[in-house]
């Protein structure tokens, strides 16, 4: 899973998820997770990267 966005919903805070498996999973292979909660650690375990030029 990756977390690919974020967003607000009527002022409930969320992380877009898209999933690796396929689009019959979730909202058409993406899901929302709380923001603000670490839902399944999602906000403590995170790794990213950053391209140099």
């Amino acid at each position: 899973m990756k977390i690919i966005g974020w967003g607000n919903d009527n002022g409930t805070l969320y992380w877009l998820i898209a999933n690796s498996w396929n689009t019959d999973w979730g909202q058409n292979g993406y899901c929302r997770f709380l923001r603000g909660v670490n839902h399944c650690l999602i906000e403590y375990e995170m790794i990213g990267a950053v391209m140099k030029d």
